[in-house]
């Protein structure tokens, strides 16, 4: 029950959804391989590389476990909880590869949660049939590019690209109504109905286009949950409002898009483990018409039109993100940013988007425990445009623009980020760290750690999370202050007080004043906080965007926003700034989290319920000590894969564009891969304490860090015992 819908959530869950290797595969494969994978076939266990690039599938003793149990070969799943910190030593196949075991999933496993979940939702979609499946990608991506309402042409073909967008957005905006979230839809939906096994697009920023679709193009068709309380209630979206242009050229012929979608043609839509809609490697500029096509794009007039140099524009702003124009020699091309939400510093917003409404925003992370969907409420906050005027949150953390994608990450003014660079408003302790805890500690492994044993799913699910269960442990107002409300509350919605939010106190049942809460925001470069997303989301990103040899720049830009994640987090505030360092803000909720947790474990009757975790050798056993563990190893396995990520990056950015001799490019890389390199594989890490902290990262037991509802130091708690 809980594979598909752990996928969002599960950096380390992998699914195979294409056949048995080629015939001329296996036979490579020699004797001793073969017997290992069965060997492993046996209980279900699943091998995984700690090296992405091996090319051995540790999937196959999947394949066979579930052939046996008469489950079909090309649905399984492979999952484990460890995160390789890069420690070692780890096991190694005949091959010679280091491994780490997961078990195997089979599609009993796998498919009732997408048939409880999305069924219901796609039952009252139109059917994606052989017509709409062949246009479907191409007619999302001219939709976006173009606007909606502007789906070119007559005919059949343009009937079919119409009716694909149609049912892409009332798709997209019926899976957003009911709680489903974008690989729901393109891999529970679309990949399902087409019968397909890829879909080059990024997920998110594509999903939140189609859910801001005006209505008139297509609208969700209601929620289908049971509880109607999960659902989510969607906006309306109107048509844009548009001017009045001049009138197009009467002869001019228009260059025909490429057919082709292979990556070498350029970026067309390519979709890493992170995501992103790479488009054109050309620079963006701004406008101030108001039409319905994308408003980060160039107005093309008919004046404009009538040399060879407009009509270039008029081409790009058409058909931009289907190519990778020839590379500009000493300036750096950027990417067009990961995601539709995010605004300018000039108060421009890029187009609406699921965080970009005008008004406060809600989206609430999702948890699975014990075959059951729960929703942690994070309260609401600003989008970036209302962000920009709010004096307690930090801005602008940026990435500077010199020759050729340079690599520093600064804070700045309005005035030091100009116009072009798109923002977001981060939530420096993500909101998915607190859902991915509380799945780790529901997950059912009951594999001792320590002298500690974790619950068994059960009792996550009762006694923490659902708060209609007879089971629930409510956390009750005490003496230290956590803003707990007269009739007490869940541990979630304690531990979610902290998570920066913009929701004034008169709208919620207790918690954090404003002032503590909107401090743990921060605005910055939108492409960095899309590739932060990935790396707390425990992705690993390709180590370049694109294999097209005219990329160096779309590449640089990439290396440089993946890097910048860490950069961002690790910067420190110089005198005479006032302003506090990044980390301080992460810190600040993960001790409150710490907090919290020492709150459960003084006042929950501990030995009263049989599925609770248990501790060996003396004392009650400890969420706040389960906490510490999870946190600091989560946190190293984002450096981990952060690490092997620069190492590749490193390696084929070489490889690929190691033979331009220009002073630019040679100035590039030592900058980047030199010593003391913005992207080498030593700078992808967080902050440290001194030594003797109780954590190395300042997660817990930090004095300073520790604050109750009211900003006052709490000074008596300690470290966390060990597991």
């Amino acid at each position: 029950m809980r594979a598909f819908a752990y996928l969002p959530l599960l950096g380390s869950l992998l699914f195979a959804t294409t056949s048995a290797l080629q015939a001329s595969e296996i036979s490579r494969r020699d004797e001793k391989l073969d017997q290992f994978y069965n060997a492993m076939a046996k209980d279900g266990t699943c091998v995984i590389y700690i090296d992405k690039t091996v090319k051995n599938d540790g999937l196959t003793p999947c394949r066979t476990f579930c052939k046996e149990k008469g489950q079909p070969e090309d649905r399984v799943g492979c999952h484990s909880d460890h995160i390789p910190n890069g420690e070692g030593p780890y096991p190694r196949d005949p091959d010679g590869y280091e491994w780490f075991p997961g078990d195997c999933f089979c599609a009993e496993e796998i498919d009732p949660v997408a048939e409880a979940f999305i069924t219901p939702v796609i039952e009252g979609l139109a059917k994606l049939d052989e017509i709409i499946c062949g246009v479907f990608v191409q007619a999302v991506v001219e939709s976006i590019n173009i606007g909606f309402a502007l789906v070119p042409g007559a005919g059949q073909a343009a009937a079919s690209a119409r009716a694909a967008t149609k049912a892409a957005v009332e798709g997209a905006k019926s899976f957003a109504e009911n709680s489903l979230n974008p690989i729901d839809f393109f891999d529970g939906w679309v990949k399902k109905s087409c019968g397909i096994d890829k879909i080059e697009l990024d997920y998110d920023s594509t999903f939140n286009s189609l859910v801001n679709a005006p209505d008139s193009v297509g609208t969700s068709t209601g929620c289908k949950r049971k509880k109607k309380g999960d659902c989510k209630t969607l906006d309306s979206k109107p048509d844009p409002k548009t001017t009045k242009k001049d009138d197009a050229p009467k002869t001019t012929k228009r260059e025909e898009p490429p057919t082709t979608t292979t990556k070498d043609a350029g970026t067309t839509t390519t979709a890493g483990p992170d995501g992103g809609l790479t488009t054109s490697d050309k620079p963006q500029a701004t406008t101030t018409s108001t039409s319905s096509a994308n408003p980060s794009e160039t107005a093309v007039t008919c004046d404009s039109c009538r040399s060879s140099k407009a009509k270039n524009a008029a081409r790009d702003a058409r058909w931009g993100s289907m190519f990778v124009p020839r590379a500009a020699g000493d300036s750096c091309v950027l990417d067009s940013p990961k995601s539709e939400s995010g605004c300018t510093a000039s108060g421009l917003q890029v187009r609406d988007g699921l965080l970009s409404e005008r008004a406060l925003t809600k989206d609430d992370p999702k948890v699975n425990v014990a075959g059951m969907t729960f929703f942690i409420d994070c309260g609401k906050h600003k989008p970036c445009a209302d962000a920009m005027t709010d004096s307690n949150i930090d801005k602008y953390y940026y990435l500077e623009g010199d020759v050729k994608c340079g690599g520093d990450l600064k804070f700045g003014t309005k005035k030091d980020v100009g116009d072009t660079k798109k923002f977001q408003n981060d939530h420096v302790y993500e909101k998915q760290t607190l859902a991915r805890f509380f799945e780790w500690l529901g997950d059912g492994d009951l594999t001792p750690i320590g002298m500690s044993m974790k619950p068994q799913s059960s009792w996550v699910a009762e006694v923490l999370l659902d708060e209609n269960n007879p089971r629930n442990h409510k956390l009750q107002s005490r003496n230290t202050p956590l803003g707990i409300p007269a009739g007490g509350a869940p541990l979630d919605d304690v531990l979610a007080y902290a998570i920066a939010r913009s929701d004034p106190l008169s709208e919620r049942n207790g918690g954090m004043p404003l002032g503590q809460t909107t401090k743990n925001f921060a605005l910055v470069e939108a492409e960095v906080n899309e590739h932060k997303g990935t790396f707390f989301g425990e992705g690993q990103p390709t180590g370049l965007t694109s294999s097209h040899p005219s990329a160096a720049n779309l590449n640089r830009n990439w290396i440089r926003s993946h890097a910048g994640v860490f950069h961002y987090l690790r910067y420190a505030h110089t005198q005479p700034s006032t302003k506090e360092n990044v980390w301080s803000k992460w810190m600040r909720v993960s001790n409150w989290i710490d907090l919290v947790l020492n709150e459960f474990d003084q006042t929950y009757t501990w030995g009263s319920q049989p599925d609770e975790p248990t501790r060996n050798g003396g004392g009650n056993p400890s969420l706040r000590s389960f906490y510490a563990y999870w946190i600091d190893t989560y946190l190293g396995g984002i450096e981990g894969r952060a690490q092997i990520w620069a190492v590749e990056a490193q390696t084929e950015f070489k490889l690929k564009y190691g033979s331009d001799n220009t002073n630019a490019a040679k100035q590039w890389v030592d900058k980047a891969f030199g010593t003391n390199g913005f992207a080498t594989r030593a700078k992808m890490a967080f902050p440290r304490q001194p030594a003797g902290a109780a954590s190395t990262y300042g997660a817990y037991g930090n004095a300073v860090m520790t604050l109750d509802r009211d900003g006052n130091t709490v000074t008596n708690i300690g470290a966390p015992a060990l597991l």
